[in-house]
């Protein structure tokens, strides 16, 4: 691990945290691509504790005062409500589904974002009359894919597993 990584990797991981992407793939994908790899993704978690105590620090003052208001303000009450059966699907989806999600997402999620990324590049290499690439980038998805069958938009691609 060296410190230009660190660096990268945190900024990826601020950068991320506050725009609807995810910000755990964008971590792990960019960590994949610099040969980063900190054992049992102690490193991902870590920085994602930081960026979650950044978060409380921010907001500390009102969630505070929700606990303050909670038993005597039913708009609180209200709110605290709404945000707990909005995080209930996600919590017992991540609950049940938690060795599905470990063993697939993470073993499959570099090899679709590359297989992804290359489709797009190919897509707007044609686009742009640069046949010679787009056939580049056709190739290199054959050989890093083997047995793959491939289109160019990335979203149309059949999988065979």
């Amino acid at each position: 691990m060296q410190t230009w990584q660190v660096i990268l990797l945190g900024l990826i991981e601020g950068l991320t945290e506050f725009i609807p992407v995810s910000s755990t793939g964008h971590l792990l994908l960019v960590g994949h691509f610099l040969g980063f790899d900190s054992p049992g993704r102690t490193f991902e978690v870590l920085i994602q504790l930081g960026a979650i105590l950044a978060i409380l620090s921010v907001y500390m003052a009102k969630l505070l005062q929700l606990l303050v208001d909670l038993p005597r303000d039913a708009r609180t009450r209200r709110f605290v409500l709404a945000v707990l059966v909005a995080f209930l699907p996600a919590a017992v989806i991540g609950a049940v589904a938690h060795k599905f999600i470990k063993t697939v997402t993470y073993q499959r999620m570099t090899r679709d974002a590359t297989r992804r990324i290359a489709g797009v590049t190919a897509r707007i290499s044609r686009l742009e009359g640069m046949e010679a690439h787009a056939r580049t980038a056709d190739d290199r998805l054959r050989k890093y894919f083997p047995g793959e069958s491939f289109v160019t938009m990335p979203s149309m691609h059949r999988e065979h597993d």
